[in-house]
């Protein structure tokens, strides 16, 4: 629940901490490259009480792993979310605690049409068949939507959208 996206990130990260655990990795839904390994290595950072971040492209990040001694609620209700000075800020934030920070690799996620083509385009060596399959999956209609209904949100909202946000499911 809540109305903006650091709302329900927060609480998604809170309703976890409640079921006991004492640390927590979140990730993103829309990271194609990330990996077991991604995750195996977050965890072992974890272990040496280290904050983890998976940096994204765009100036946030797909993975963020920390100890629920680590989580303060004011302080990152309070950072720029959805903005590309995201991790930059966070990361401060955690380093001025005092806390250990790690980074894993930069990866890309995908946000805009522009990432759509990216991936792919990173898909050369794929034979054309499944390249037409892909392309179709990813047609213009459907990437055209997604790249307006972006466009939209940043112009009346001056966010982008916001498409992978915790949400409660009623």
């Amino acid at each position: 629940m809540g109305t903006t996206f650091g709302e329900r990130y927060l609480n998604a990260i809170e309703t976890v901490f409640a079921q006991g655990y004492d640390r927590i990795i979140t990730i993103g839904n829309d990271t194609p490259q990330l990996t077991a390994a991604h995750l195996k290595q977050a965890d072992k950072q974890l272990e040496k009480d280290s904050v983890v971040f998976g940096p994204s492209a765009d100036g946030g990040y797909y993975l963020l792993g920390l100890h629920r001694s680590q989580y303060c609620r004011s302080q990152l209700a309070s950072m720029p979310w959805q903005t590309s000075s995201l991790l930059r800020s966070i990361a401060a934030q955690c380093k001025l605690q005092g806390a250990a920070v790690h980074f894993l690799n930069r990866l890309r996620d995908l946000d805009r049409l522009q990432d759509a083509r990216y991936f792919l385009d990173a898909f050369q060596s794929l034979s054309n068949v499944l390249k037409q399959v892909l392309n179709s999956l990813f047609g213009k209609t459907q990437l055209t939507w997604g790249y307006h209904s972006n466009l939209i949100s940043q112009l009346f909202y001056k966010k982008p959208l916001n498409k992978g946000s915790p949400i409660a499911i009623y």
